[in-house]
């Protein structure tokens, strides 16, 4: 009876011990597990915010060139030179004074086609003064508006910046040919003659 009995409390001993090693067994499973389990979570967390990142990076990379290519173009954009080219033309041509001055940068400089007027003419009195008196003679001996009746043609813009640079030619007297160069610089958003170049040619 004893040996049964101790066989017995052997018997559920081992048994006991068989239960705590299997659910220790567990334990370390079910911890190995939770630990891949964390891993695979972490490196899943790692990759979805470097991912964002990365798209984040890509969307602002691509504001940024879309805005420099904006600035780009609109820093090569001729239209407002143009459209500052015609209406010059057109105030000189209907000899409108008061418009016409108001093109001309403060301190513009002019080579004149007259031959009284051989040297450059600086600044916006010395300017004014000349083209007052070409105002003044061509309304006394021509009918107009338009007076001048400047047809330009092969008419080229440049822009560089705050910059516009315009050239044409006139028909000129003579089967001479009239070279025309006129720069424009932008102040405040307004484009302002700063230099014009009045020449002449003959034809070949």
């Amino acid at each position: 009876m004893e040996s049964v009995i101790l066989g017995s409390a052997s018997t559920s001993a081992s048994s006991n011990a068989g239960v705590q090693r299997r659910m220790s067994e567990g334990a370390s499973i079910t911890g190995v597990g939770w630990v891949l389990t964390e891993e695979r979570m972490s490196r899943r967390t790692a990759w979805t915010v470097t991912r964002s990142f990365v798209m984040v990076a890509m969307i602002a990379a691509c504001t940024v060139a879309a805005g420099q290519s904006s600035a780009t173009d609109a820093a090569h954009d001729t239209e407002p030179v143009r459209v500052a080219a015609e209406h010059f033309l057109r105030v000189f041509d209907n000899l409108e004074w008061e418009q016409f001055r108001a093109m001309w940068a403060p301190e513009p400089t002019v080579f004149f086609p007259f031959d009284a007027v051989p040297d450059r003419a600086t600044g916006k009195a010395a300017v004014e003064a000349t083209f007052q008196r070409f105002f003044d003679q061509t309304r006394a001996t021509r009918p107009g508006p338009p007076y001048l009746h400047l047809n330009a043609r092969e008419l080229l813009v440049e822009r560089y910046g705050d910059t516009g640079i315009v050239t044409f030619m006139l028909e000129g007297s003579g089967g001479r040919v009239g070279r025309r160069t006129l720069v424009f610089v932008r102040n405040k958003n307004e484009w302002k003659l700063v230099h014009l170049h009045a020449s002449s040619a003959g034809q070949p």
